[in-house]
């Protein structure tokens, strides 16, 4: 009996399959594209399961088999694209009318015709040929150059000056020497060519900076000249001279070194005066030079110092020339302004400073350091 029922269901199966299958395909072959959204919403088992919504008729044909929708290329023109496809290549009327503007007749663009790139590159390549390139010339480099160019004049001019200069006491201090033969009226001479040697006068600038200068007392007129700018201390019986240094200290302060011999067994006597300087406006070529002296240290190396207006000692000088070389005072007239001749009276007026390099030196040798 149950061989039977058995052979019954599978009897039953096959008998309804084809009727399945059939109903399937009749379903399936229902799918179209513009019927593809009522499928979708069918309650049809295939889409119990989540699927991409859209494509499915483009991918499944009836029988099972799948097909590709041809991809549509499009066919790229020659000549570019945009929005200037097509046309002719060249320049707007505008930019041709400029250019014809500058160059005259050599470029022909009306409005309308207008001319090729090529044309206006050829044009504006001539005109560049045409008009050779200037460099800018900055306005500073310029000054400075013009400033060098000055330096470089004056400092040749000053070179020169200082030549002349050491010739002229080279030839004074020959004549200066013992046994020289030079009268008094050859060292006059050699005095007024140092006086006369062109340039400025320097003296501003020696005083009142903060390089020192020192000097030596090379020539003077007379034994007043000395006690002018000196104590006169060595006019004292068995006293004599050695010699006279004067310092620019700088900050226009003055240092004057009086160095005395004293006759018989005694040591050398240094007196040294100090005080301030004041360059006043020059004359045409002459310089007024006033010093006053506050300090004073004698030989024995006690300073007095200047507490009164009775203890200041205070002279004028006129200076006819001034340098890191040499300095020509003259001592003025009583009267005030200059004299008409600073060589006057056999030059007796006149002292003459050479520079001293070696001040150190020289005082140890006279055994006053």
């Amino acid at each position: 009996m149950f061989l039977r029922i058995d052979t019954y269901v599978v009897t039953l199966l096959l008998a309804t399959a084809p009727l399945a299958t059939s109903a399937f395909q009749v379903s399936y072959n229902s799918i179209s594209k513009s019927g593809l959204s009522e499928f979708k919403s069918s309650n049809f088992p295939i889409w119990a399961k989540k699927v991409k919504r859209g494509k499915l008729a483009n991918n499944v044909v009836p029988g099972g088999a799948s097909i590709s929708k041809p991809k549509e290329t499009r066919k790229r023109t020659s000549g570019g694209g945009g929005k200037n496809s097509g046309k002719e290549g060249g320049v707007s009327p505008a930019l041709a009318e400029w250019v014809s503007s500058q160059q005259g007749d050599d470029v022909t663009a009306e409005v309308g015709e207008p001319s090729t790139l090529s044309q206006v590159i050829e044009s504006v390549s001539e005109d560049d040929a045409k008009n050779e390139f200037k460099p800018f010339k900055d306005e500073k480099q310029k000054g400075k150059n013009a400033r060098r160019v000055k330096q470089a004049a004056r400092q040749a001019e000053d070179e020169k000056r200082s030549a002349m200069v050491q010739s002229i006491l080279e030839g004074l201090e020959e004549m200066l020497a013992e046994k020289s033969g030079a009268t008094l009226d050859d060292i006059i001479g050699q005095v007024h060519n140092l006086i006369s040697v062109p340039g400025d006068n320097s003296l501003k600038s020696l005083t009142a900076g903060a390089k020192p200068y020192s000097y030596r007392l090379a020539w003077v007129g007379s034994d007043d000249a000395i006690c002018h700018v000196g104590t006169g201390l060595h006019k004292v019986p068995l006293a004599r001279l050695q010699e006279i240094f004067m310092t620019c200290k700088g900050r226009n302060r003055v240092e004057l070194l009086e160095v005395i011999r004293i006759l018989g067994p005694f040591p050398n006597v240094r007196n040294t005066l100090q005080g301030d300087s004041i360059v006043r406006s020059s004359s045409g070529d002459v310089t007024d030079w006033k010093i006053t002296y506050d300090s004073m240290i004698d030989g024995t190396g006690k300073e007095i110092l200047a507490g009164e207006d009775d203890n200041v000692r205070m002279f004028n000088l006129q200076v006819y020339f001034s340098s890191e070389e040499a300095i020509v005072a003259v001592v003025p007239p009583e009267s005030p302004g200059i004299r008409s001749d600073p060589l006057e009276a056999n030059g007796s007026n006149v002292l003459v400073f050479v520079r001293e390099d070696d001040l150190d030196g020289a005082l140890q040798k006279l055994r006053v350091d």
